[in-house]
């Protein structure tokens, strides 16, 4: 179905102004980066810096999550993708370059076509894990139920009486569904260098632990909503010495840096 010439010339019009916020958002961030990048010890400028990139990003965000969006449900965990996502953003803009002609939009649409090779890169390096496929689909099919049902989406609360979940577990769920793991938890300042990239990444070699490494890496990092503990403590709750925890966490540690390097 075509539309009318009334109807194209207002779609141009609304994405001409959508560039035009685009571009003054970014020439705002612009302006606070460079300025703090002249006085680093300057803790003021540092957080205008990060609130100016947080409005960039979200002016942004619709582009930004275009394809982490198209990962979700697949074997690469939506963490993962949002963070190369955001690291591959931030070096768009910080390259862009008005005078060279290309929108903004244009050249960071370019830039983030790198995270597609990312996903197709880290899909087959570990397989979903069973529990937590069975778990999407059982809650894609109480939506799609609830749906039939009342004839509208279900509220949060309807999907955790219907699951027997906690409403905590459903929202976790339906923030990760959206994709919104990190873009709604305004951390654009920190998910942006090479050290938060690496963090999505370990996101990624989580999924493939086994359901123990998992309670190691858990317990010991304070991770996935769980308490960190002492080794000791982590010994007791695992039934294991002090000394075998200490090697799984070694061995962990080895096989972790060899899958971010």
């Amino acid at each position: 179905m075509g539309y009318n010439e009334d109807t194209k010339k207002l779609l141009k019009e609304a994405a001409t102004k959508r560039q035009e916020r685009d571009l003054e958002y970014w020439k705002q961030w612009k302006s606070d980066a460079g300025a703090w990048r002249q006085a680093p010890e300057d803790t003021g400028l540092k957080r205008k810096m990060d609130q100016s990139f947080v409005a960039l990003a979200t002016q942004m965000k619709p582009l930004i999550m275009q394809e982490p969006k198209k990962w979700i449900g697949g074997n690469v965990p939506p963490a993962a993708m949002e963070a190369e996502a955001l690291y591959h953003f931030k070096n768009a803009i910080e390259k862009y370059d008005p005078a060279r002609g290309a929108g903004l939009g244009t050249y960071v649409t370019n830039q983030l076509q790198q995270v597609r090779r990312f996903g197709y890169q880290n899909q087959n390096l570990i397989s979903m894990p069973e529990n937590r496929a069975i778990k999407i689909k059982l809650f894609k099919d109480a939506q799609a139920d609830l749906m039939a049902r009342y004839n509208r989406p279900a509220t949060e609360e309807e999907l955790a009486d219907d699951l027997k979940w906690p409403v905590k577990e459903v929202r976790r769920m339906l923030s990760e569904l959206r994709g919104d793991t990190i873009i709604e938890q305004s951390q654009f300042g920190s998910a942006t260098n090479e050290g938060d990239r690496n963090w999505g990444k370990m996101e990624l070699y989580y999924q493939g632990l086994d359901d123990e490494q998992k309670k190691v890496y858990d317990l010991t990092n304070g991770a996935h909503g769980s308490p960190e503990l002492s080794v000791t403590d982590l010994a007791i709750r695992l039934g294991k010495t002090t000394g075998q925890v200490y090697e799984i966490r070694r061995k962990m540690g080895e096989d972790m840096a060899k899958f971010i390097s």
